[in-house]
C-alpha cells in the first residue's frame, strides 16, 4: 500500500491541468513507466470512469489503485492524489474568512479568472464533445433551456432527455475490447450499486434546507451522483445547492472555483473549500471532510459497483450513443452557467472585458500556465475593482 500511496501522492502534488491532463499523467506513470497494466486495460477503466457520473480522473485513479492493491490500494490512491489539493483548499477557505476589506477586490479578480477558465472549458468541450450537428443541436437546446428556466431539477431532466436523444440520433463506432480486469464479484457489485441508490433516494427524507452535517453531506452527494463530465460540469449543480440555498455567497463560491484551478489534483476538492465555509455549529474541518466525502463517494460506488458488469455493457452501441448525447448536453449547461452566473455578475466594465479576453487568448493561444494566469488576472482584477469603468 505504501508504494501506491507514494505514487499517487507525487501525482497529487504535481498533476496540474484538470481531468484531461490527469488522465495523461496516469497513463504515462502506470502504463508506460511502472507497467501496472497495459493500454487495453487502461482504456477499459477510462471508459467506465467517463461513462458514470463523478470525478473522472479520481475515479480512474481509484480503479488503478484497486487493480494494484484491492480496496486498500484504491483508498491509498484516492487519499494520496486528493490530500494535497484538499489541504490547500481548506487553507484558502480559512484564509478567506480572515481577510480584510480588500477581500472583495481579490474575490473580483478570482471571479474574472473563473470566467476565463470556464470559457476555455466550454470551448474545449464543445470541440471534443459536439463534433456534429446532432450533438451541437443537443448542446444548444440545453443552453436555451437553462437560460430560460434555471433549476437543479432541470439539469437532471436535460441530461436524461439528452441521453435519450443521443441514443436515437448519435452515431458512435468506437468499441472497447473485453480485457481481463480485477473486479469485485457480481454480488458485491450489486450491493455497492444498491448502497449508492439507497443513499440517493433516502437522504432527502432525513435532511432539510438548514446546513448541518447530514444535510451538507447530501447537498454534495446529490451533485456527485448526477454530474457527467468532470470538475467543470459540477459547477452549476454545486452552485444550485450551496449558493441558491444561501449557505455561501456567490462571490465566495466563484473565488474558490478560481482558486481550485491553480492547485494540483482533482477539481472536486472545491468541495473541501465550500464545506469549510458553510456556517454551522460544527468545526470547519469536519464540514470540509463531510462535503468532500459526499461529492466523491457516489462516483466511487458507481465505478466499483459497475466494474463487474462493464465489459458486457460497453459492447452495446446504444450505451455509447446515450453517453454522447448526455455529454453534449453538459456543454450547453456549462455555457449557460458561464453566462448567467459569471459573465452577467462579474464583468462590470470595459476593463474587465479586456482582462477576460486577453486572459482567454493567453490560455488558449500562448499556453500560459494556469497558476500564472490566476496570479496575473487576480492582480489585474484587484486593480480594476478599484477603478471600475
Amino acid at each position: 500500500m505504501k508504494e501506491i500511496f507514494v505514487r499517487f501522492l507525487i501525482l497529487g502534488l504535481t498533476a496540474f491541468g484538470g481531468p484531461t491532463a490527469h488522465i495523461g499523467f496516469f497513463r504515462h506513470a502506470f502504463v508506460e513507466k511502472y507497467r501496472w497494466l497495459n493500454d487495453a486495460q487502461f482504456a477499459q477503466l477510462l471508459s467506465l470512469s467517463q461513462f458514470v457520473p463523478g470525478p473522472a480522473s479520481s475515479q480512474l485513479g481509484f480503479m488503478l489503485g484497486y487493480q494494484r492493491g484491492g480496496i486498500a490500494g484504491a483508498l491509498a490512491a484516492f487519499i494520496g492524489f486528493t490530500l494535497p489539493s484538499s489541504l490547500l483548499m481548506f487553507g484558502f477557505a480559512m484564509g478567506l474568512t480572515l481577510m480584510s476589506d480588500s477581500a472583495s477586490a481579490v474575490i473580483h479578480g478570482l471571479k474574472l479568472t473563473a470566467c476565463i477558465i470556464v470559457a476555455d472549458a466550454v470551448l474545449t468541450m464543445f470541440r471534443n464533445l459536439c463534433p456534429d450537428i446532432p450533438r451541437r443541436s443537443i448542446a444548444l437546446a440545453a443552453l436555451i433551456a437553462v437560460l430560460l428556466f434555471n433549476a437543479i431539477w432541470l439539469y437532471m431532466a436535460i441530461i436524461t432527455l439528452a441521453a435519450l436523444a443521443g441514443w436515437w440520433l448519435c452515431s458512435q463506432t468506437a468499441t472497447t475490447n473485453n480485457v481481463a480486469l480485477r473486479a469485485p464479484g457480481p454480488v458485491a457489485g450489486v450491493c455497492l450499486l444498491s448502497v449508492f441508490l439507497l443513499l440517493f433516494l433516502s437522504l432527502p427524507f432525513v435532511t432539510g434546507t438548514q446546513p448541518g452535517p447530514l444535510s451538507v453531506f447530501y447537498a454534495f452527494y446529490q451533485p456527485g451522483a448526477l454530474v457527467f463530465g468532470g470538475g467543470h460540469v459540477v459547477l452549476p449543480m454545486l452552485q444550485s445547492t450551496v449558493v441558491d440555498n444561501g449557505w455561501i455567497s456567490a462571490d465566495a463560491f466563484f473565488a474558490g472555483y478560481g482558486l481550485v484551478q491553480g492547485v494540483p489534483g482533482p477539481l472536486f476538492t472545491l468541495s473541501t473549500y465550500l464545506g469549510a465555509l458553510i456556517p454551522t455549529s460544527v468545526s470547519p474541518a469536519l464540514m470540509a471532510l463531510l462535503a468532500t466525502a459526499g461529492l466523491f463517494l457516489p462516483g466511487f460506488l458507481l465505478v466499483m459497483g459497475g466494474l463487474p458488469f462493464w465489459s458486457r455493457l460497453v459492447a452495446r452501441a446504444g450505451a455509447a450513443n446515450a453517453l454522447a448525447g448526455a455529454n453534449a448536453s453538459v456543454v450547453g449547461i456549462l455555457a449557460a452557467v458561464w453566462i448567467n452566473s459569471l459573465v452577467l455578475t462579474t464583468v462590470a466594465g470595459f476593463i474587465d472585458i479586456i482582462i477576460v479576453v486577453l486572459g482567454l487568448l493567453a490560455l488558449r493561444k500562448a499556453s500560459v500556465p494556469v497558476w500564472l494566469l490566476i496570479a496575473v488576472v487576480t492582480g489585474l482584477g484587484f486593480l480594476a475593482y478599484q477603478v471600475p469603468v
